[in-house]
């Protein structure tokens, strides 16, 4: 750090991060300060050239308090060295769009308009981690909330790759393929049975209508069931990141993406058109991002992210047969 960096910074800094115990606490507080505080305001267009002989952090933090990424993400690096916490400051991309998704793998366009900064701390035991300081944007981290002591070491789960495993996916397309075979089936029988009939008196045909009501709601059922088996015997084996995508595949036939949306705000979209699946979309999304763009390894779901996913395919075939 230069040495003529304004005192100001400093002592904002502490004042922010007084009482707090841990590197971690530090972090975030200065992180939610910037990126939560009514006092500063996200804009390109609105930002303010620097006066001559006038120090960039300081004229933000105290004079503009107007700015995009490079003047939140700078602010933070800026604040955190001055009370002794390694930073660097972070220039690059955000994930831009998805245009192809494969097995495999994903194919993205990545433009000039998804340019970002961003800071990232140095943990000892952790490495370099990554924050996000600048207001309504969360493509390079959302870490999960989880207290990080300063000597924390990735636990040895983090550190196990998952595999795909193919014979869950054939058994899913099994169950699947025999549930359409098992509903054209019966739904075959009842009309031969009302060709067959069809002199009978009116008091049997009610009957038989009534039947025919029953065996739909069974097969509507059914088809629910096989649904939550398949999530839960196929799908849920597969690695967290290549569910949610084949989950925003679906919510995007309903709600269309924009190319230059994030994820983040098109989950914000989705939260206004869908406000049943608000919270539980904007969690997975905030998940995706921290094992994507975080230090988090893609696992398999855990326990909370299938509730989740659950809930979110419940509802996705809820909708389907409405539409």
């Amino acid at each position: 750090m230069p040495e003529n960096i304004p005192k100001s910074i400093e002592e904002l800094t502490r004042e922010i991060t007084a009482g707090k115990e841990t590197l971690y606490d530090k972090v975030k507080a200065v992180e939610s300060y910037l990126k939560i505080s009514s006092q500063y305001r996200y804009s390109k267009s609105g930002t303010r050239h620097v006066p001559k002989n006038s120090d960039y952090v300081e004229f933000f933090l105290f004079e503009s308090k107007v700015g995009y990424c490079d003047n939140f993400s700078s602010a933070m690096s800026v604040m955190l060295r001055s009370i002794g916490i390694p930073t660097r400051w972070v220039k690059g991309f955000s994930q831009g769009q998805v245009r192809e998704t494969q097995d495999d793998y994903s194919v993205y366009n990545i433009r000039n308009s998804d340019a970002h900064s961003w800071v990232e701390v140095y943990f000892e035991g952790s490495d370099w981690v990554p924050f996000e300081p600048t207001p309504s944007f969360t493509g390079t981290q959302q870490v999960q909330e989880q207290k990080k002591e300063e000597k924390t070491t990735p636990s040895s789960s983090d550190k196990k790759e998952n595999n795909t495993q193919p014979s869950s996916t054939q058994s899913a397309k099994s169950v699947t393929r025999n549930q359409q075979e098992n509903r054209e089936s019966i739904i075959d029988k009842i009309k031969l049975f009302f060709d067959d009939n069809k002199k009978v008196v009116t008091f049997v045909s009610q009957i038989a209508c009534l039947v025919l009501v029953m065996l739909i709601l069974l097969i509507v059922f059914k088809y629910r069931y096989f649904m939550g088996l398949l999530i839960s015997i196929g799908i849920l084996k597969r690695s967290f990141t290549r569910i949610y995508r084949l989950l925003l595949k679906q919510i995007e036939g309903k709600l269309p993406r924009e190319n230059s949306e994030t994820l983040n705000s098109y989950a914000e979209k989705v939260s206004g058109e869908m406000p049943e699946i608000s919270v539980t979309f904007s969690e997975l999304t905030r998940e995706y991002e921290a094992v994507t763009y975080g230090v988090r390894k893609d696992v398999t779901v855990s326990e909370n992210q299938k509730n989740n996913i659950l809930d979110l395919s419940k509802y996705l075939i809820k909708t389907k047969k409405n539409t």
